[in-house]
C-alpha cells in the first residue's frame, strides 16, 4: 500500500511544453508520484466526508457542504488537479488495485458510482445566465445525448418521469423569473402555491437529481465541477447565492478552482456597491445595521454589522471584509479549501489535519527533457518529465534535487549565463507557478536565440512585475550600446538610491553619477550592485526581484558583447573588476590598514629589474594619485605611462586582485610601467600571458556580476576564517596565502555550489601567470622586500585631519569594553553605542562613509563589525 510513512511523501514533477496553455490531466495510476498528491489525497478525504454525511439519516443541512474548492495562483495547476481528480473520481473503480486508491480513506468510496456534468467556465456566461441555469441545461442535454448518441433503451416511463422532472424545475424558474406580477396573475390556487417560489425550486431541484441519477447515470452522486470560478468577478456572488439557496444538497459534490483571495474581493465589493463603505470606528456611540441580502428567490439573509468593528491595537478591520469573508467561508470552509503547492518548496513544514498528520509532498527529483531534433522535425518538448530516458537519443536531460538547481542549470547550458544563488533565498527568476516554468523554459529553448530571448524574457518580467519607476531603467538600457549602457545604469541607480536607504553624503556620488562612459569599468557596476544588495532585506520583495533581474540583464548584455565584440568588453575592464569601494580581506590588526587596496610610494622602483617591475605592474590598479572624480574627466586614467610628458608619477595604487583584470592588457602594463623600450616579447611572463588568455576560461566567468561578487564573499569569508589573526607574517606572505590558497579555495566551493558551470579548475588562481610568478620570486627577497615596504609606507594614514586623530582616540579610550570584548556585548547595546561613535565625525567626511558601512555590518555579523571600527580608528589615530 502507498502510505505516508514518516509524515513524508517524494515526488516528480511531470510538464509537457506541448501542453503549456492546455490543462493537463494526470491519471490515477500516476497521483502517487504527483506534485498534487497532497492535494489528490485531501480532496478524496472530503469526498468520504461528504458520502458519509449522505449516508447520515440525522445529516443536518445547515452544517452540511459539499463543496470543494482548488485554490491557487494563476498557473499552479488549480484547474489540472481538479480535472485531473474529477476523471479519477467518475472512473474510481478502474483503480481498485492502483496503491493510492487502497488507502484510508479512499478505499471506503472505491466502490460508489460518480457521474459528472461538462466541466463549467462562468468566464464564458453572456447576458443574464446564472449558474444554477447552466447547470440544469447542461442536465438535460447529457439527458438528451445519452439516447441519441449512444442508442441506449430507456423505459418510456422513466423517460417521461425525467421529462417531468425537469417540467417540474423550469416552471418554477419561470415563476422567479417572472417576479411577483407573474404570480399574482395566475388563478388563485396556482398563485398561492407559487409565492414559495424559492423553496419550490429547491425541492423541485433536488427531486429531479435523485430522478436524475437513478434512470440516466445509474449513480449515487452527481459531480458539478467550476473551472476559474473568480474570473467572472461581476457575478461571483451571484454564482456563490445559487450555490448556497439550491446546491447544496445530498447526491451532489461540487468543484471548484479558484483564486480564493480574488472570491473574497469580489463578494466584499458587492457589498461595497450594494450597501456602501461604513465606518470602521465611531469614538462617541456604538451602531449597528442589519443588512438584508436578497436576491428574490425566496431566501433572504440578515446580516448585523457593529460599525466599531474588530480592532488590533491601532488598526481597524472593515466591517463589509469582515462580513464578505465569513459569508465566503460558510460556503468554502477552510477544512474543504486545497491549496496549491509552491513549486519552489523543497523542504515544506508539517499541516496539522483532524485525521492525522500530512507534510506537503516533498518533490525530491527535477527532470528536463529537452527533444535536440526539435527544429527539424517539429517534435513535441517534455520539460520536467516524470523519467529521465538519458539513454535516448537526441535527448539532453537536467536533473536536479530542486527546481533552482535544474533552471539554473539549464540556462547556463542554453545561454552560457551564470545565475547565482542568493543566501535564504531563491533567486527571483526562479519562477513560482508551471506556468511561468513553461514559459521560462520555452524562451530559452524555442529559439536559435536563446541568449537574446533570455534578455527580452527578464525585460518583459520586468515589466509586468516591478514598478513604473524601475521598470523605465530597463527600457532606457535597452536602448543603449553597452558602454553607455553600463553609465546609464550607474546614473539611475544614483536617482533611486534614497529607495535603497544609500546616503547621498559620501564619496559614493563619483561612482553613481559618471559623465564618460569610456571610464566606466564593469567593476563600477560590481561595486553598485553589491552596496545595494547589502542594503536590502529579504523580505523586500520588489527590492529583491529589482536587484536579481537587472543582474541578470547585466550579465546577459556583457554575455552578447563577449560572443559579438571581445574587443569593445576589453574596453569595459580596463578599471579592473575591483575598485576599492568594497573591502575584502582581513585587515590588518595592527594599524586596521586594508589589504587590498593600498595606495603608496614608488620611491623604490628604480631597485627593481624590468621582469620584477614588470610583474609588480600587474597588481598596479592606477598609476598616480588617485582622483575619485576621474570618470567625470576625458582623460583616461588607466594604464598611464609612467615617464608620461607633465612630470614622473610617484605615486600608485597597490591591489591583489588588479592582475584578475590586468592580465588581459599584458602590452598595456609594459607601455605603462617600463623605461625601457625594449620589445614586451622579450618577457617571459608576457608571452606566458599570452598563452593563458587563449585558453583561460576564469575571465568569462569574472565578467559576469553574480560569479564575481560571489567570489569576492567566498574569498572575503574563507581568508577572515583561515587568517584570523597577523599569524600569517608580513603583507607579502598574508596576500600570497589570500590569492595563492584562499582564491582556489573558493573556485572549489563554487564549483561544488554550481556543477554544471564550465569552470576548468585546471586553470586555478595559483596557475594564473603572475600569481604563480610569486613562487618562483619566493626566493628572491628583494621584490617582496619592497611590496612589505610599500605597505609600510602606504600613504592611507595621512588622509586624516588632525582633529579626526584626536576623535578617534578618544572613542577608542570611551568605548574601549566594546571593542575589547565584543562577543560579550549585547548586541543592542553595541549598536547603539557604535550609532554614537559614527556620529561623532562630520556628516560628509571620508571617515563617517567607512564608519557607517561598518555600523551596517554589525546588523549582519555583530563581531566582524565591531572589529572593523575599532581597526580603522586604531588606523586613523
Amino acid at each position: 500500500m502507498n502510505s505516508l510513512k514518516n509524515n513524508q511523501h517524494s515526488t516528480t514533477l511531470l510538464i509537457d511544453i506541448s501542453d503549456e496553455y492546455k490543462v493537463r490531466i494526470e491519471d490515477g495510476k500516476e497521483f502517487s508520484k504527483s506534485i498534487f498528491f497532497k492535494i489528490y489525497k485531501d480532496a478524496f478525504r472530503n469526498t468520504y466526508e461528504i458520502v458519509r454525511q449522505n449516508e447520515s439519516a440525522k445529516s443536518d443541512l445547515d452544517v452540511y457542504n459539499n463543496i470543494i474548492v482548488f485554490s491557487g495562483e494563476r498557473g499552479r495547476g488549480k484547474s489540472s488537479s481538479m480535472v485531473s481528480f474529477l476523471k479519477s473520481l467518475t472512473n474510481i473503480q478502474k483503480f481498485k488495485k492502483v496503491d493510492f486508491f487502497l488507502d484510508f480513506p479512499i478505499s471506503e468510496i472505491i466502490n460508489r458510482k460518480f457521474a459528472s456534468l461538462d466541466i463549467i467556465d462562468p468566464s464564458l456566461f453572456k447576458g443574464e445566465e446564472t449558474l444554477f441555469e447552466i447547470i440544469v441545461a447542461k442536465m438535460f442535454s447529457k439527458f438528451q445525448n445519452s439516447f441519441s448518441n449512444s442508442g441506449k433503451e430507456i423505459n418510456h416511463d422513466d423517460k417521461r418521469l425525467v421529462l417531468k422532472e425537469f417540467q417540474k424545475v423550469f416552471t418554477n424558474l419561470k415563476v422567479i423569473n417572472g417576479g411577483k406580477k407573474y404570480i399574482y396573475d395566475r388563478e388563485p390556487i396556482d398563485a398561492l402555491s407559487a409565492l414559495a417560489y424559492g423553496s419550490n425550486l429547491y425541492s423541485s431541484f433536488t427531486s429531479l437529481i435523485d430522478v436524475y441519477l437513478d434512470k440516466v447515470e445509474q449513480c449515487e452522486f452527481l459531480v458539478i465541477a467550476i473551472d476559474d470560478f473568480d474570473l467572472n468577478m461581476a457575478d461571483t456572488y451571484k454564482m456563490l447565492e445559487d450555490i448556497r439557496q439550491f446546491l447544496i444538497q445530498h447526491k451532489i459534490l461540487i468543484l471548484v478552482s479558484c483564486r480564493i483571495e480574488q472570491v473574497y474581493q469580489s463578494v466584499e465589493n458587492n457589498f461595497l456597491n450594494q450597501f456602501g463603505r461604513l465606518p470602521a470606528r465611531f469614538e462617541d456611540r456604538k451602531t449597528s445595521h442589519t443588512i438584508t441580502i436578497n436576491e428574490g428567490r425566496g431566501y433572504s439573509q440578515r446580516i448585523n454589522i457593529n460599525e466599531n468593528g474588530p480592532r488590533e491595537g491601532n488598526f481597524h478591520i472593515d466591517p463589509l471584509r469582515i462580513q464578505a469573508n465569513r459569508y465566503v467561508e460558510k460556503l468554502f470552509p477552510l477544512s474543504h479549501i486545497l491549496s496549491m503547492p509552491v513549486i519552489t518548496d523543497t523542504n515544506p513544514l508539517p499541516i496539522e489535519f483532524r485525521e492525522g498528520k500530512y507534510v506537503t509532498p516533498k518533490i525530491d527529483k527535477f527532470i528536463i527533457n529537452i527533444d535536440k531534433e526539435l527544429f527539424t522535425e517539429n517534435k513535441p518538448l517534455n520539460y520536467l518529465s516524470q523519467y529521465a530516458e538519458s539513454d535516448k537519443i537526441g535527448t539532453e536531460v537536467f536533473v536536479g534535487n530542486n527546481l533552482q538547481d535544474v533552471v539554473l542549470d539549464l540556462i547556463y547550458s542554453k545561454t552560457g549565463v551564470f545565475i547565482n544563488k542568493p543566501t535564504y533565498r531563491l533567486n527571483a527568476i526562479i519562477p513560482n507557478t508551471l506556468r511561468q516554468v513553461h514559459s521560462l523554459i520555452g524562451a530559452i529553448t524555442l529559439s536559435v536565440d536563446s541568449l537574446s530571448n533570455l534578455k527580452n524574457y527578464i525585460v518583459d518580467i520586468a515589466q509586468n512585475e516591478l514598478p513604473s519607476k524601475l521598470v523605465d531603467i530597463f527600457i532606457n538600457l535597452e536602448k543603449q550600446e553597452f558602454q553607455m549602457m553600463n553609465l546609464h545604469f550607474l546614473n539611475f541607480m544614483g536617482i533611486i538610491r534614497e529607495h535603497f536607504d544609500i546616503s547621498n553624503k559620501n564619496d559614493f556620488n563619483y561612482l553613481l553619477y559618471p559623465k564618460n562612459p569610456g571610464n566606466v569599468s564593469l567593476g563600477d557596476t560590481y561595486s553598485v550592485l553589491k552596496r545595494f544588495y547589502d542594503n536590502v532585506r529579504n523580505h523586500d520583495e520588489l527590492a529583491v526581484k529589482f536587484l536579481d533581474y537587472i543582474s541578470i540583464y547585466l550579465a546577459v548584455r556583457t554575455k552578447i558583447m563577449e560572443r559579438s565584440n571581445p574587443s569593445k568588453l576589453m574596453q569595459a575592464t580596463m578599471g579592473g573588476y575591483f575598485n576599492g569601494y568594497n573591502e575584502v580581506f582581513p585587515v590588518q590588526r595592527r594599524g586596521g590598514k586594508r589589504r587590498d587596496w593600498v595606495t603608496f610610494r614608488l620611491n623604490q622602483w628604480d631597485e627593481l629589474s624590468d621582469e620584477e617591475r614588470y610583474w609588480l605592474g600587474f597588481f598596479i590598479q592606477f598609476l598616480g594619485v588617485y582622483q575619485n572624480d576621474y570618470r567625470d574627466k576625458k582623460e583616461s586614467p588607466f594604464f598611464k605611462e609612467l615617464n608620461s610628458q607633465g612630470g614622473n608619477i610617484e605615486h600608485a595604487i597597490f591591489s591583489p586582485l588588479a592582475p584578475l583584470s590586468n592580465s588581459m592588457f599584458a602590452t598595456d602594463v609594459w607601455r605603462s610601467l617600463m623605461k625601457t623600450s625594449e620589445d614586451a616579447n622579450s618577457s617571459q611572463l608576457y608571452r606566458e600571458l599570452l598563452e593563458w588568455n587563449e585558453s583561460n576560461s576564469l575571465q568569462s566567468f569574472l565578467n559576469n556580476n553574480m560569479f564575481y561578487l560571489e567570489f569576492l564573499q567566498t574569498l572575503d569569508e574563507i581568508s577572515k576564517r583561515q587568517h584570523k589573526s597577523d599569524s600569517v607574517g608580513s603583507y607579502s606572505a598574508a596576500i600570497k596565502d589570500y590569492m595563492l590558497i584562499s582564491a582556489d579555495q573558493a573556485l572549489d566551493r563554487i564549483k561544488e555550489k554550481y556543477p554544471y558551470i564550465a569552470l576548468d579548475l585546471k586553470h586555478k588562481v595559483v596557475d594564473h601567470p603572475v600569481y604563480h610568478k610569486w613562487n618562483d620570486m619566493d626566493e628572491n627577497r628583494n621584490v617582496f622586500d619592497i611590496v612589505d615596504g610599500l605597505f609600510d609606507m602606504s600613504d592611507e594614514r595621512e588622509t586624516f585631519s588632525q582633529q579626526d586623530k584626536n576623535t578617534a582616540r578618544e572613542l577608542l579610550r570611551n568605548y574601549n569594553r566594546y571593542f575589547a570584548n565584543p562577543q560579550e556585548q549585547s548586541p543592542r547595546g553595541a549598536k547603539q553605542a557604535m550609532n554614537t561613535v559614527v556620529k561623532s565625525f562630520a556628516d560628509s567626511s571620508y571617515p563617517r562613509e567607512k564608519l557607517e558601512e561598518f555600523r551596517k555590518l554589525m546588523d549582519l555579523d555583530l563581531e566582524d563589525g565591531l572589529n572593523r571600527i575599532k581597526n580603522y580608528l586604531n588606523q586613523m589615530r
